[in-house]
């Protein structure tokens, strides 16, 4: 039988492994904004739709080289 105190009563902790990202960046689309009527202005004063797209790893290089954003048949390639 246990009594309060036991060691079979008592918790233990246990330390997790390391866990680290990958090396391939992997960017996050970070915020959207659609149907953009009265917000932010672009570089040409019109209020367009956006997305901004984040690297989660600044000391990796994210390359969207060759990446488009589709909506139906519409396509848009990514620009710096």
């Amino acid at each position: 039988m246990k009594t309060p105190g036991s060691r079979a009563n008592q918790a233990t902790i246990e330390t997790l492994e390391v866990r680290r990202l990958l090396t391939a960046v992997t960017p996050v689309i970070s915020e959207i904004l659609a149907g953009n009527k009265n917000g932010i202005k672009d570089s040409f004063g019109v209020n367009a739709d956006w997305l901004e797209i984040s690297n989660p790893d600044p000391r990796l290089t994210a390359d969207l080289t060759g990446w488009k954003l589709k909506l139906q048949e519409h396509s848009l390639s990514f620009r710096r």
